[in-house]
């Protein structure tokens, strides 16, 4: 299906006119040769264009190139002397965030209230109050700022999408958001539906939005917190038709959507390509250097290898079938990240009598019975086998500079990870033991009152995205080695039947939520926390009670307990004992198993020679900056 924006206004044929005699430079010649097109890629494409609802990462780039963030991270200009880094300007805002004043203030947190048997009873909340500091700060908006339309952007439209987007009746994925990163007062209890909006402290007032954050945060805090794709403006007279029946037309195709961005997003032609033209008008577009920018979905390597190697695609990033290829290539670039990527284990599966037991058997069995060291290496591409969680990042740009991993509170929780491994099957020390794995299988079957000793097997349904080759690969690994050596009984008998799922284009996010908690048992999974670089222990704020949109069913109380910890902690400033408290939430993690880990993400990127990137290496939580880079069109 063909989704096309109708912009017959004005300033769209301007936009065509513009790029077009830039391209031309006034002569003769192929239009389209002269343009300067970054061509990227999508494994999959937009499901919608809300980045309220989905947690999806692809709504991202769209949000990007052709929408706004109250700030930006901008590269460091090195040849001016600045150290390599980045910094943050204004975007929508007119200049980094003031801090107004800093007042010791009573602050209530609001929880559900449980009855006896820890169930939520819908609409009654408890709360604790204590004596905080509570920061105010003042962003002030830049001048002219529009829509795609030419309709101005208000401070109020923008406090209006935020207060819809954590609108708890909306019932929004990414609704925690709003206060994911900094405590933005009584955000979190408007959220959960214990208090009103006008309680928040967040308020516009003509050019001015004011902030009220707990704790002490800088500035960047601030920045980072708002450049998201969630907290981007949403135009209210889209938003708002279809709120009355609970869910919202914005973003469901492009003409349900509207841009205030560098870039128009002007053409969208469904699981093919993605088409944004430069907008000469906007604020910051002295920034932006590509005439455009075109969004292909590729699903298949083999396809995005060829169309790379013929220049129809600028970036690429092989995954474990061709990176021997590159290896040696000069274009290649090596870079580490924040993400651990793991499997997600369903807990609410009825027809698995295993998922629903309340031991932690199951799921230690499932922890043991991956060969991380051999999986990393041979089928996700030259991966690091990891038994933990918590990045090799984490920590990196705190205000101590400390990476978790490498303090002693790290290194603890690996030597316990290698004191579980069997030391002929997993030299590497990452968890891997096939006769741990059997056993906790084995009481896993009797805390469920099944019999381990007969011929009888459970079917574990291992849910798998489509475009997701090395899930796929690893399938066919696992249910060999399960089948036939891990889960059998003394008897030589299998207790397991592995069934691999994939439907077409659907990621396995999707699949989960389309099937059901019964449709899925095992499901490979991807989710970083950049904000991991700062505060070393969120990168497991996706799995805690706290954030609505988890991707996975499976919730802990000492878990959760400890995350708050965390956050306490956070607050005070001490960072040696924050990095314990990390230790104490990371074990008990590995110890719940809140879902299986299996390697930490190395990031490889192979660029086109004609592509000038803003920076000769990468920076931690920025990256490349290739939306700023620059195409040499000699080359």
């Amino acid at each position: 299906m063909k989704k096309t924006m109708k912009l017959v206004s004005l300033i769209l044929a301007m936009l065509m006119l513009v790029a077009c005699a830039a391209a031309c430079g006034g002569g003769g010649g192929d239009d389209k040769a002269e343009k300067k097109i970054l061509n990227l890629y999508l494994g999959a494409d937009c499901d919608t264009l809300n980045a309220h609802i989905t947690a999806s990462s692809e709504p991202g780039t769209p949000a990007s190139y052709c929408s706004a963030y109250l700030y930006r991270a901008y590269p460091n200009d090195t040849s001016a002397g600045e150290a390599r880094g980045y910094h943050y300007i204004g975007d929508l805002a007119k200049e980094l965030p003031e801090l107004v004043s800093t007042d010791k203030v009573m602050v209530k947190s609001y929880a559900p209230k449980k009855d006896a048997d820890g169930n939520t009873i819908a609409g009654e909340f408890e709360f604790t109050e204590a004596e905080k500091d509570v920061q105010t700060w003042k962003i002030v908006l830049r001048d002219g700022i529009k829509w795609n339309n030419g309709d101005p952007i208000t401070a109020e439209e923008i406090v209006w999408g935020w207060e819809m987007l954590a609108k708890p009746e909306l019932v929004n994925a990414m609704g925690s958001f709003l206060y994911g990163s900094v405590d933005i007062l009584n955000a979190k209890n408007y959220h959960i539906g214990a208090m009103q909006w006008s309680d928040v402290g967040i308020k516009a007032e003509g050019n001015t939005i004011t902030i009220k954050v707990v704790g002490i945060k800088e500035a960047k805090n601030i920045c980072a917190n708002f450049e998201n794709r969630a907290l981007t403006p949403v135009k209210k007279s889209i938003y708002e038709q279809g709120i009355s029946e609970g869910t919202s037309v914005w973003g469901t195709t492009l003409d349900n959507w509207m841009g205030c961005g560098p870039y128009v997003f002007s053409n969208w032609v469904e699981d093919s390509v993605q088409t944004y033209v430069k907008n000469p008008d906007h604020w910051l577009a002295d920034l932006y250097h590509y005439d455009e920018v075109h969004v292909n979905i590729v699903k298949d390597m083999n396809t995005r290898v060829q169309m790379f190697e013929s220049g129809k695609l600028t970036t690429l990033t092989p995954d474990a079938t061709v990176i021997d290829k590159y290896l040696d290539d000069p274009r290649l670039q090596v870079s580490g990240s924040v993400y651990v990527d793991h499997v997600d284990i369903n807990c609410k599966n009825t027809d698995n009598p295993l998922s629903l037991i309340e031991e932690n058997y199951y799921r230690k069995a499932l922890y043991h019975a991956f060969d991380r060291a051999t999986y990393a290496k041979d089928i996700f591409g030259k991966m690091e086998p990891a038994g933990y969680y918590v990045n090799g990042q984490a920590g990196l740009l705190s205000a101590d500079g400390r990476v978790y991993r490498e303090t002693e509170y790290g290194k603890a929780v690996v030597d316990k990870i290698a004191s579980w491994s069997d030391p002929v099957a997993d030299p590497s020390k990452t968890g891997y033991n096939p006769a741990l794995a059997r056993d906790y299988m084995k009481k896993a079957f009797q805390a469920a009152n099944m019999n381990w000793d007969d011929a009888s097997k459970q079917e574990i349904k291992y849910v798998v995205g489509g475009s997701d080759t090395a899930w796929q690969n690893l399938f066919a690994v696992i249910e060999e080695k399960w089948e036939k050596e891990i889960f059998v009984n003394e008897a030589g008998n299998s207790k397991i039947d592995l069934v691999f799922i994939s439907q077409g284009s659907l990621s396995s996010t999707n699949m989960k939520i389309q099937f059901g908690d019964n449709g899925w048992d095992l499901s490979p999974n991807s989710w970083g926390r950049g904000n991991s670089r700062i505060d070393v222990f969120d990168c497991f704020y996706y799995y805690t009670e706290q954030y609505s949109g988890r991707p996975n069913n499976y919730l802990n109380k000492e878990f959760d307990a400890q995350y708050v910890v965390c956050q306490n902690v956070l607050t005070t400033g001490n960072y040696e004992q924050l990095l314990k408290e990390t230790q104490k939430l990371e074990e008990i993690y590995l110890d719940c198993v809140i879902h299986v880990p299996i390697y930490q993400t190395v990031s490889y990127d192979l660029f086109t020679e004609n592509l000038i990137l803003p920076t000769d290496k990468y920076i931690p939580s920025f990256g490349w900056g290739t939306s700023f880079g620059d195409l040499d069109m000699s080359k």
